[in-house]
């Protein structure tokens, strides 16, 4: 099995049992990061489908820096965690909202028209935008979520408490 099939089988298992999700404090991306039962991360779309799941690129190599959530134009994102917004405009051509959560995480949203401003405070599950149209998935719109401790990237479900309920197996599309 590809790399790429494991981690659609992955993301999907997270998705189906994600109503069963009791949280947990777990290391991630290597270090431990403290958040308070209140500030859990959730999916910035409901009950996403992953079209790209994380490729966890080498520096300056290829990859994919995130996950690609399918979405429709128009649909309200919202924000993973609570934090400060420090980005919300066009960046390289494209909408863009990124969120600091402290910790040295922040989010990354787009192509997102932005509901809120710079220096803006939200709360995990604030509306933070829009869906707009975009040239970005290649094969329907799809929002893509991004996630970085400092410098280093890391997959945004790993933010996602972890599953501790039943996992369901569906087939494959």
């Amino acid at each position: 099995m590809t790399p790429f099939a494991l981690g659609a089988i992955a993301a999907s298992l997270t998705m189906v049992a994600a109503p069963f999700v009791t949280p947990v404090d777990r290391p991630i991306s290597g270090r431990s990061v403290a958040v308070s039962p209140a500030d859990r991360a959730m999916w910035p779309l409901p009950a996403p489908t992953v079209l790209t799941p994380f490729d966890d690129p080498l520096p300056y190599a290829p990859g994919h820096r995130g996950l690609d959530l399918a979405a429709h134009v128009g649909q309200t994102v919202t924000s993973a965690l609570p934090g400060r917004v420090t980005v919300a405009g066009m960046v390289a051509g494209r909408p863009v909202v990124v969120v600091e959560h402290g910790d040295g995480i922040r989010t990354t949203y787009l192509p997102v028209q932005p509901s809120v401003a710079v220096g803006q405070h939200v709360r995990a599950g604030d509306p933070i935008g829009s869906v707009v149209a975009s040239g970005h998935c290649e094969v329907t719109m799809c929002v893509h979520w991004g996630a970085r401790i400092e410098n280093e990237y890391i997959d945004p479900a790993s933010l996602l408490p972890l599953v501790t309920g039943p996992i369901v197996l569906l087939p494959e599309p």
